[in-house]
Parts: C-alpha cells; sequence; structure tokens
C-alpha cells in the first residue's frame, strides 16, 4: 500500500454500514442500500491530528432522522480517510468540516 503523507487536523470515526449490524438493520429496514458510511457507534468519536495511509475519495455518508413511522436517510458524498492502527487494523474517518457540512 502506498503510504499518503497526511495528517487530518480533526476527524470524527466512520464505520460502513454493511460492518455494524445495528447500523444495518435500521437502513435496511427502512429500505436504504447499505453500501454508504455513518458515524460509529453510540457516540461520536473524535481524534486530533489523523495519520492518514489512504483515501476513499467521494464515498456515500448517510444520516437517518426521523422517527419511526418517517424515517429518512440523507446521502452525501465524502471523502473518508483510512488510518493505520497500532495494531496492524485500520480505522476511518471524515473530516471535522465534512462532519459539520452534513450536519
Amino acid at each position: 500500500m502506498q503510504t499518503i503523507t497526511k495528517t487530518l487536523d480533526s476527524a470524527v470515526r466512520v464505520t460502513l454500514v454493511a460492518d455494524d449490524a445495528e447500523w444495518r438493520a435500521e437502513f435496511e429496514e427502512y429500505g436504504y442500500d447499505t453500501d454508504m458510511w455513518a458515524t460509529y457507534g453510540d457516540g461520536d468519536v473524535w481524534r486530533n491530528n489523523v495519520e492518514v495511509v489512504d483515501v476513499l475519495e467521494a464515498e456515500e455518508f448517510g444520516f437517518i432522522c426521523g422517527n419511526t413511522s418517517d424515517r429518512r436517510v440523507y446521502g452525501f458524498t465524502v471523502d473518508v480517510y483510512k488510518a493505520e492502527e497500532a495494531d496492524d487494523t485500520f480505522s476511518f474517518w471524515i473530516t471535522e468540516e465534512a462532519y459539520e457540512a452534513i450536519g
């Protein structure tokens, strides 16, 4: 893998919906594709100075809102940044600017 020399000043962690059972069930229950990203788990995980090793450009980020009788998913196009963790796994992040634009 080619290493990209980029550090994100401030970023929020995201997960691929298809890889998270709770998010996948929620998205699919309301008829949406799970080939998109969402913020990570029960609470947003923030980090400063995220060292990026790869960039997934123009990924779809899904934002769920509404109540159980009127659920909506809004899609946003964002770059998702891949960071290598200490235990040779990877985490994925979007910039604070992108997160604020999603609202």
